[in-house]
C-alpha cells in the first residue's frame, strides 16, 4: 500500500495544495483528477521525492510505502520500487538512442547482463519497438519519445508507477496500446499505477478508483457514472463557422519534400489554408506532422517546393516580417518562453512590434483574463503546470494578431472546462478571418473544431478534404 497523510506543499510561499490524504493498493489503478493547475503533477513529484530533493518546495505530511515513511529518502533509494514518468517525457530521456535508453535504468540498478537482456526483449515486444529500437532519440516524434520513456520505466520493473499524462502526445491507436499495457501491469503483474490523465473516455474502462484533488476525496463506486457526468457537464463546443471556399488563400504549400539526413520524411505535400478555416492536421506518431508545421511556419527552410504567403515564398521574408504574418505554438511550450514572468511573456510579441505601452497593458490584461491566468501574472512561465504552460504559449501567439496560426497540440494538458473555453476562443478568432492549422491526436477536438482534415501517413497525404467527408478511425 501507498499512503499519503495530510500532505501540504508550498512553493515560493504559495500553497499548491493542503492536507491531502489518500491511499492506493497493489493491483489497482488510481486516477488523480483535478483542473489544470490544481497540483496534480506536483503531488506526483512529492510522492517521488523530486520535491524537495531536486525541485524546491516546503513539504509537510507523510508519504508511506508498505508502512515505511519515505520522506527524506534519496531518489536512488526509491528508484527500484517506484518509477515516475514526467509530463514532458523528453526531459527524462538520458541517452542518444532507443536501445541505450531502455538499458540505462537497468545499468544504473546494476542488473546482471542476463537479466537486462531478458527485460530488454520483454519491453521491445510489449511496446512494439522493433522498428525504432536503433533510432536516435532526436529523430523520434514527441509521441514516440513518450512511448520510449514509459518503456524505459517498465524495463526496471518497479512495483509502483506514477504516470503524468502518459498518452498526451499519442495517436488514438497508440493511446489504446499504452493504456492496455497499463492495465496489463495492474491486473496481470499486480503493479500499482497512479495516473494523471485527461483522456477520460480512453482511460475510463481501466480505472479502479478516483482521487479528486480539489475536494480531497476518494471515489470507489459508480466510477463510470462519475466520469461520464463530468464529460457531459463540460461538453465540447462545435465550430459552426461556415467557410467560403472561394475566399482568399492565406497560405499555400506546393510540392514539399523533406529529408532528415538521407531519409525522406515528407513526400510531395500540397496544402491550402483559407481565411477563417481550421485545418485538422492528423496522423499517427512519426507521420511528419510537427515537421510539416515547422516548414509551414518557416522554422525549417531546407525543403524542396515552396510555401507561399501573400504571393511570396516564405524563405524570402526576414524572420521578423514572417513573424508578423504567421504564429506557431510549439508542441513543447517551454521551447518558446523567453521572459521571466507570465505577463512579460505575453507582452514580448507586442513590444517587438512597437505597440504603445497603454495598448500592451490592456491586451495583456485581456488575455490573462481570457485564459484564466490572472493569478499567475507574476509567476515564472517555467513554474506553471503543463496545462497552464500550454495556455500561456497559445495566448502569447494569439495576442499578436497574426492572420495564420499553427497550433501543435494546443489542447495538451487541459481539463475539459479549460479545453471548452480554449476551443470557443479559437472559434471566435477564426470568425475574424484568421486561418489555423491544428495538430492534434484528440479526435473529439478535431471532429468539433475543424472544417478540413489533412491526414499524413508516413509522410504522405492520405486525406485532404472537408471534415464532413472524413471517416474517423
Amino acid at each position: 500500500m501507498l499512503e499519503v497523510r495530510n500532505l501540504t506543499l508550498k512553493i515560493d510561499k504559495h500553497k499548491i495544495f493542503k492536507n491531502l490524504s489518500f491511499s492506493a493498493n497493489y493491483g489497482e489503478l488510481l486516477l488523480i483528477k483535478g483542473s489544470s493547475g490544481s497540483g496534480k503533477s506536483s503531488l506526483l513529484q512529492v510522492i517521488n521525492q523530486i520535491i524537495p530533493n531536486v525541485l524546491d518546495g516546503e513539504v509537510e505530511g507523510q508519504v508511506l510505502i508498505d508502512g515505511e515513511e519515505i520522506n527524506g529518502m534519496e531518489i536512488p533509494q526509491l528508484s527500484p520500487k517506484l518509477a515516475y514518468m514526467m509530463q514532458d517525457s523528453e526531459t527524462q530521456l538520458c541517452t542518444f538512442n532507443v536501445k541505450d535508453e531502455l538499458l540505462f535504468g537497468m545499468e544504473n540498478l546494476r542488473m546482471s547482463k542476463e537479466a537486462m537482456d531478458e527485460r530488454l526483449d520483454f519491453v521491445i515486444n510489449l511496446f512494439n519497438l522493433h522498428e525504432i529500437i536503433n533510432e536516435q532519440l532526436t529523430s523520434l516524434s514527441g509521441g514516440q519519445m513518450q512511448k520510449v520513456a514509459f518503456a524505459s520505466l517498465v524495463a526496471i520493473n518497479p512495483d509502483i508507477y506514477l504516470l503524468d499524462e502518459p498518452t498526451a502526445n499519442l495517436d488514438p491507436a497508440t493511446t489504446n496500446e499504452i493504456l492496455n499495457i497499463v492495465n496489463l501491469l495492474v491486473k496481470k503483474y499486480g503493479k500499482m499505477v497512479i495516473i494523471v490523465e485527461h483522456k477520460i473516455d480512453d482511460i475510463l474502462p481501466f480505472v479502479d478508483k478516483i482521487y479528486e484533488i480539489e475536494t480531497n476525496s476518494i471515489i470507489e463506486e459508480n466510477i463510470y457514472k462519475v466520469l461520464n457526468e463530468y464529460v457531459r457537464t463540460y461538453r465540447l463546443p462545435k465550430n459552426e463557422n461556415i467557410i467560403n471556399y472561394e475566399e482568399n488563400i492565406l497560405l499555400e504549400a506546393n510540392h514539399i519534400d523533406f529529408f532528415y539526413d538521407n531519409k525522406q520524411v515528407l513526400f510531395d505535400i500540397n496544402l491550402k489554408l483559407l481565411q477563417g478555416e481550421i485545418i485538422g492536421l492528423i496522423g499517427k506518431n512519426g507521420a511528419g506532422k510537427s515537421t510539416l508545421s515547422n516548414i509551414l511556419s518557416g522554422l525549417r527552410k531546407k525543403h524542396t517546393g515552396e510555401v507561399i504567403i501573400d504571393g511570396k515564398d516564405i524563405r524570402r521574408y526576414s524572420d521578423k516580417d514572417l513573424g508578423k504574418k504567421i504564429g506557431l505554438v510549439f508542441q513543447n511550450p517551454e521551447n518558446q518562453f523567453v521572459r521571466y514572468t507570465v505577463e512579460e511573456e505575453l507582452a514580448v510579441g507586442l513590444k517587438v512590434r512597437n505597440v504603445d505601452e497603454k495598448t500592451i497593458n490592456r491586451e495583456v490584461d485581456k488575455y490573462l483574463k481570457l485564459f484564466k491566468l490572472e493569478d499567475k501574472r507574476k509567476n515564472n512561465p517555467f513554474q506553471l503546470s503543463q496545462g497552464e504552460k500550454r495556455k500561456l504559449s497559445t495566448a502569447s501567439m494569439l495576442i499578436t494578431g497574426q492572420k495564420i496560426l499553427i497550433l501543435d497540440e494546443p489542447t495538451y494538458g487541459q481539463d475539459r472546462e479549460n479545453l471548452a473555453n480554449l476551443m470557443n476562443l479559437l472559434f471566435d478568432i477564426s470568425k475574424t478571418g484568421v486561418g489555423m492549422i491544428m495538430v492534434s491526436h484528440d479526435m473529439e477536438v478535431i471532429k468539433n473544431s475543424c472544417n478540413t482534415i489533412f491526414k499524413l501517413d508516413d509522410g504522405r497525404v492520405t486525406y485532404n478534404g472537408k471534415a464532413s467527408g472524413y471517416l474517423y478511425d
